[in-house]
């Protein structure tokens, strides 16, 4: 099976999931507000972009200029990588001030043929690209379109907030997802601990258990709690 590998020198999550993740997979990061969606596809992002592969990044949040300034709050320099066209930053609300939905941009972006040939895609968040009467029609062609993808070999990361969506779309999610994240925060000894547990992770090269403990430096980014306990 071939990877798409994340290592870089800052910390361990690369020894935590083994070789990478899968080429050709569909990977859910689900998890409520403020556990750290951003922050692991930020360092998914990061990793494979160090790594010598290619990622789109779309976003419901952060325009252009915020991702970079964000990512080089936490020692992740991506100027290289958007100068070579490595990295494809694309915002879903694209200047400031000028936050209107667009119920048709989840579509607008299936049509546009360029964002998926990188060789990640990264999608933070889904609630915000589904509009308020998201059909199952709507979600079986959605479904169709991400399988198309995937069989081309390329890997989609999707974020999705359980609590924000039907409960019928995030369970059909977790049904075809080669791997599932689930982030949650635990109050442990009177300090909160977010963790990533891993609910099923397809093709991983190691045997994974359990969560991984994570915390977010300043100036170091991502790091792994070694002594953090699911």
């Amino acid at each position: 099976m071939e990877y798409l590998r994340i290592e870089i020198e800052s910390d361990e999550l690369h020894r935590k999931i083994g070789a990478g993740i899968p080429k050709g997979a569909l990977m859910l990061i689900e998890g409520e507000e403020g556990s750290g969606k951003s922050i692991v596809c930020q360092r998914l992002a990061y990793g494979f972009l160090r790594n010598g592969h290619s990622v789109t990044y779309i976003s419901s949040e952060l325009t252009m200029k915020d991702f970079i300034a964000q990512m080089k709050s936490i020692e992740y320099r991506i100027h290289e990588f958007v100068t070579s066209k490595k990295l494809l930053f694309i915002p879903m609300f694209p200047r400031m001030g000028k936050v209107v939905p667009r119920e048709d941009f989840l579509y607008r972006l299936m049509r546009a043929k360029k964002l998926f040939e990188k060789e990640a895609i990264i999608i933070d968040t889904f609630n915000s690209l589904i509009k308020e009467n998201f059909s199952k029609d709507d979600m079986f062609k959605t479904i169709s379109f991400l399988k198309k993808v995937i069989n081309s070999g390329r890997t989609i990361i999707i974020t999705a907030n359980p609590s924000m969506i039907d409960k019928n779309i995030i369970d059909l999610l977790r049904s075809i997802s080669d791997i599932h994240f689930k982030l949650e925060i635990k109050s442990i000894g009177g300090d909160l601990k977010r963790f990533i547990n891993i609910y099923r992770f397809r093709g991983s090269s190691i045997q994974i258990s359990g969560g991984i403990g994570f915390r977010v430096e300043p100036k170091i980014g991502f790091v792994i709690e070694i002594s953090a306990v699911a």
